[in-house]
């Protein structure tokens, strides 16, 4: 090579040319960015999307859920409502059985000491 300095115009070229370079560079790595930038956005999107609809799904099983549970609890009352009730008229049955179990001994109890027709007091319910 020759040890001649590059003309001005030469020096200017070839700075204008690293300049360039330096701009296709940079807008390369702007333009790479922008596409990760985009590409994270979608996935982001995707992803709330996704969440959302999972939420939205987990809500409506345990609504469904929460609703067949609170129509157990509602049969539930009924039910033990009417066994109250049965338990009431199964009292007053036995009441009267053992009332009349109360007489039927009385008299027997009666016959057998000599006594005839003396009316028994029936117990009282507690």
């Amino acid at each position: 090579m020759n040890n001649i300095p590059l003309t001005a115009w030469e020096q200017a070229v070839i700075v204008v040319l690293f300049i360039a370079f330096l701009g296709g560079v940079f807008a390369f790595l702007r333009w790479v960015l922008g596409w990760v930038e985009k590409m994270q956005s979608d996935q982001r999107t995707r992803w709330e999307n996704y969440t959302i609809k999972r939420d939205e799904e987990w809500r409506g099983f345990f609504t469904s859920i929460h609703q067949g549970d609170r129509d157990v609890i509602c049969n539930l009352d009924t039910a033990i409502k009417t066994m109250t009730e049965e338990l009431k008229g199964l009292r007053e049955d036995l009441h009267d059985h053992d009332q009349k179990v109360e007489e039927r001994v009385g008299r027997a109890v009666d016959q057998v000491n000599g006594k005839q027709n003396v009316p028994t007091q029936p117990r009282k319910p507690k």
